[in-house]
């Protein structure tokens, strides 16, 4: 039964693989960046952002307007228009033009007027009518900047899936090996008719079984992570190439820190987010005092019908609004410098805590690839035994038990080379994630 259980479980397997969309590393990646549900969200966030800054612009925009009235009981018929328009700087701008009909008697009278205002204390300043444009834009950078961290990440993700169905790949045909070899066994030990050696032989070749099945369904799991990573449908059969290079780099940590320091988004967008707190601390001091706006308009009748050669009138003015105390604009100053205090901690933390990071993996990596140094030589140690071992047991001078037990050793250092082959290359994807690349 179980026999037919791991028959039925192989075939289904590599049948499924053979009509599957077989996909190298690179292309995983490609696939991803484009398909990845997360990274597609980012992208609709950004975009958001961009109508957002649109929208911030637009308050700057020419404003036209127009309308039409009748009084009922004089018959009269007016009409009006006007365009408006604020100009960075906290300059206003409004023209406007009316015009009055008489029906019974077909006279016609129009007037246009034109006025400009300005703020010259207490505000007004480009920076302060630029602001929430500004910070749409500085919104813009820190989203951007998020997307392209989402995108490094999903590139670090698809890498680990990857090394890890390599891992598990390595790990099946190595643990078919060590299944063959099992029934191997048992066929020497009936053909040899030893009672002891064949209990032995019966024992292993079910526990060998049992691993294979383990290890196929470790692949298909990796495979369905795989799938959810890249935003492949979990329906559709999908298997990825099983090209393996494992090359070693040698990293240069005072470089790796400078580059983390400067390409790092968290770092980046720390800076942003200062960028426009102090450009709001310009603002709230610009506003200090009472806000003092100057007004010119001319205002210009019809003498007959719209002629526009009647009375004109210029008129100019000061306005002054200042709320008491101003509680609000320096409770406001207060919050912003306090939010730089922290931020200016947060950055410091942020380095901090990267210098660890990058440390640590370049410690690890160094120590990986010092393991697989030393795990090379030992296979081959391990290989050598076994050719001993198998000698000794051909002329009857051991009982199956010890060849078994070096053939064991064999086929788990030859997976545990592969285990810290893989591991290694995961570190350096991890290592590039890490430092902003």
């Amino acid at each position: 039964m179980n026999n037919c259980l791991v028959i039925l479980l192989l075939f289904g397997f590599f049948c499924g693989l053979c009509h599957a969309n077989v996909m190298s590393l690179n292309e995983c990646i490609d696939y991803a960046l484009e398909h990845s549900p997360k990274i597609k969200r980012k992208e609709i966030e950004k975009n958001l952002q961009q109508l957002n800054t649109i929208i911030e612009k637009a308050r700057f925009d020419f404003n036209f307007s127009a309308g039409l009235s009748r009084d009922v009981a004089s018959g009269l018929d007016g009409s009006s228009f006007s365009v408006q328009k604020e100009i960075i700087g906290g300059i206003e701008i409004s023209t406007s033009l009316d015009v009055t009909d008489q029906a019974s008697t077909g006279d016609r009278f129009g007037s246009y007027s034109v006025a400009l205002s300005k703020i010259i204390l207490g505000g007004g300043t480009e920076l302060e009518s630029r602001n929430r444009i500004d910070d749409s834009i500085i919104q813009e950078m820190v989203i951007l900047n998020q997307l392209n961290k989402e995108k490094r990440r999903i590139i670090f993700q698809v890498k680990q899936a990857y090394y890890r169905i390599i891992r598990d790949s390595q790990t099946l045909k190595i643990q078919q090996l060590k299944l063959a070899r099992a029934e191997k066994n048992l066929e020497h030990a009936i053909d040899r008719e030893k009672p002891l050696d064949i209990a032995i032989a019966h024992i292993e070749v079910p526990e060998e079984k049992a691993v294979e099945l383990r290890a196929i369904q470790n692949i298909e799991s990796s495979l369905d992570l795989m799938k959810e990573l890249i935003g492949l449908d979990m329906n559709m059969p999908f298997d990825t190439a099983k090209e393996f290079e494992y090359h070693v780099e040698d990293v240069n940590l005072p470089g790796a820190m400078a580059f983390a320091y400067d390409n790092d988004e968290d770092i980046l967008n720390n800076a942003l987010t200062a960028k426009s707190a102090q450009l709001d601390i310009d603002i709230f001091r610009s506003l200090r005092g009472p806000e003092v706006r100057l007004f010119a308009e001319h205002r210009q009748d019809s003498a007959t019908g719209t002629d526009f050669q009647g009375d004109d009138m210029q008129i100019l003015g000061l306005s002054v609004s200042w709320p008491l105390g101003d509680r609000v604009d320096r409770a406001r100053l207060r919050q912003t410098r306090s939010l730089i205090h922290d931020l200016r901690w947060q950055l410091f933390q942020l380095r901090q805590d990267k210098a660890k990071e990058v440390r640590e993996l370049v410690r690890r990596l160094g120590e990986l690839k010092e393991s697989v140094l030393l795990q090379e030589n030992f296979v081959k140690a391990s290989d050598h035994l076994v050719q001993l071992y198998q000698d000794r047991y051909d002329h009857g001078e051991i009982d199956i038990l010890e060849l078994i037990r070096s053939q064991d050793g064999l086929e788990n250092s030859k997976v545990q080379l592969v285990i810290l082959k893989t591991s290694y290359m995961e570190m350096l994807a991890e290592l590039s994630f890490a430092i902003g690349k």
